[in-house]
């Protein structure tokens, strides 16, 4: 995976500053839709009736969707895993400050992934793209959910019917920063979902008009900013304070829209 200067200068900062990383959750609870999303469909799964003893975090990242599901699930076992050590070893001093319990943080490959029938929820939250082999972590998941444990997982999403060659980006061909891919069609992901031996498969469209409007206004515009130059920082954070409570409303609108398409796709599957 490449390196991306914008998060690992954020990371960097909120480990000297451990204030800075309950502002940052917080921030991203309200800017990013892609949260809200995983947030309501998981609060749906429990009031469904999931009670997981065991989860999968694969690819936590900063680990806002940890300390989410530490809450909701409060007596389940918590494994987070990434391939960036430091981003593990700080959540992990974080969680121990803050006497955040049943929590392990580990090293983890998602194409050796080694568990068998272990979890009873796994979340990957925009991991797919980067991973080349996908077919090889879906084939992982299942192996590693129980027979009645759920994959929930985000990623971008393209309009079916898109020329395969075009979606998948060839080994040292052009690529949008760290994809492999520029995301997936429905059928390509039910396809590969089934391969992989997921028989009950539910994709919800993301992202559509309004909640794109708020990506460009709280996330593309300013990370495009902030990666030209660390300088432009505080005119960014003004930039953010006055579109917050109009991405905030868009974010709203689209929170309420049926979503017969978008730019990112939410997938529940069940073996």
């Amino acid at each position: 995976m490449e390196y991306d200067p914008v998060k690992d200068r954020l990371e960097s900062l909120i480990v000297r500053f451990p204030l800075l990383r309950r502002l940052l959750f917080l921030a991203l609870r309200h800017v990013f839709l892609r949260e809200m999303e995983v947030r309501r469909r998981l609060r749906q799964l429990k009031k469904d009736g999931l009670r997981p003893t065991r989860i999968l975090d694969a690819g936590t990242g900063f680990g806002q969707y940890t300390l989410f599901l530490r809450r909701l699930f409060p007596e389940a076992h918590i494994l987070s895993v990434d391939i960036k050590q430091g981003y593990l070893d700080n959540m992990e001093r974080f969680c121990r400050d803050q006497g955040i319990r049943l929590v392990d943080f580990r090293y983890q490959d998602l194409l050796e992934l080694s568990a068998h029938a272990e979890f009873d929820l796994i979340l990957n939250v925009d991991v797919m793209e980067h991973i080349r082999d996908d077919r090889e972590v879906f084939g992982r998941f299942r192996r590693a959910l129980t027979a009645d444990g759920v994959l929930v997982l985000h990623t971008p999403a393209v309009a079916e019917g898109r020329p395969l060659d075009e979606v998948e980006f060839r080994e040292g061909s052009y690529s949008v920063g760290e994809h492999v891919r520029e995301g997936y069609m429905p059928s390509m992901m039910t396809d590969r979902l089934a391969h992989a031996g997921f028989s009950r498969v539910e994709l919800k469209p993301t992202y559509g008009f309004w909640g794109g409007i708020a990506w460009r206004l709280l996330v593309r515009w300013p990370m495009a900013a902030l990666s030209a130059s660390f300088l432009l920082a505080p005119f960014v954070a003004l930039w953010m304070v006055l579109m917050f409570l109009p991405a905030r409303l868009c974010n709203m609108l689209e929170l309420r829209n049926p979503k017969r398409t978008g730019g990112c796709m939410l997938v529940t599957a069940r073996p």
